[in-house]
């Protein structure tokens, strides 16, 4: 089975508190208006790691 969760430990970077999961299953897309504000950004790995789990799962090509 693939695996659909990315970790994201917290980092300066991400600013984020506490360790959780991006769930990379059932897309779906929000307003960018309900966001109240950026704590930071994802680590380019953990990036392209939820590239390769969407494309598998949306059956897209694979990426470099």
């Amino acid at each position: 089975m693939l695996p659909v969760m990315v970790a994201l430990l917290p980092s300066e970077t991400n600013g984020l508190d506490a360790a959780c999961y991006a769930v990379c299953i059932d897309p779906m897309t929000f307003d960018k208006k309900r966001l109240i504000k950026q704590l930071g950004q994802l680590e380019p790995e953990q990036i392209q790691q939820i590239k390769r789990i969407l494309a598998g799962y949306l059956e897209l090509e694979p990426l470099e």
